[in-house]
């Protein structure tokens, strides 16, 4: 996942720097979609509970017995 923003995060100025060369009124919808993601982004960085654990410190209570 990481790799795949990675790659849209290098493309996209390109793309949007072709598109704005060919159609220049489209350039706002551009830089008004990338303010729209980062907004979202912002968004849902809020409802992250950063003192939640993923996994617990406790050692596995289930034992194989052979």
């Amino acid at each position: 996942m990481n790799m795949a923003g990675q790659i849209g995060g290098a493309i996209a100025p390109m793309v949007v720097a072709y598109r704005a060369g060919r159609h220049p009124q489209q350039l706002v919808r551009h830089i008004a979609l990338f303010a729209a993601a980062y907004f979202l982004g912002a968004v849902c960085w809020a409802f992250i509970d950063t003192d939640a654990r993923l996994h617990s410190d406790a050692p596995n209570q289930t034992s194989a017995t052979a």
